[in-house]
């Protein structure tokens, strides 16, 4: 893995989130699967990035992708609502099979709802993301 790009936008704020060094990402694919950065809290996120939970029911293989079941989205420092944390309600995640991206996960959050226990209400949102 040398690379994560996270990018879209989540009501009027703009994501854009692209690290190539020091990462602090991982995802686990068996058991109970998810993708969360940062990976440990050793190192402190960059003003422009997430920090981000997702979650999925079954671990996927190359080519398969799984509906999001859950997870929280905190807000970068270099934002106007700085820290605002979102429920992750729906979206989807994949393994990409073949071509320049093999293996690649990639992810798409196509529904938040503020707060991180999902009782505010609905925020409009498109982010994508690519970990490979």
């Amino acid at each position: 893995m040398d690379a994560l790009k996270i990018e879209g936008s989540i009501g009027d704020a703009v994501i854009d989130d692209s690290r190539s060094m020091n990462l602090n990402a991982g995802y686990e694919n068996i058991g109970m699967p998810k993708f969360y950065t940062p990976l440990t809290n050793l190192v402190m996120l960059e003003p422009n990035q997430l920090a981000l939970t997702i979650n999925w029911a079954d671990g996927l293989f190359d080519g398969q992708t799984g509906a999001i079941t859950g997870g929280t989205l905190t807000l970068p420092a270099n934002q106007s609502s700085a820290g605002a944390t979102f429920c992750v309600s729906a979206g989807e995640v994949g393994f990409v099979s073949g071509g320049s991206e093999d293996g690649a996960f990639k992810f798409a959050i196509t529904q938040v709802k503020a707060g991180a226990d999902c009782a505010g209400a609905a925020t409009t949102v498109d982010v994508r993301g690519c970990y490979q």
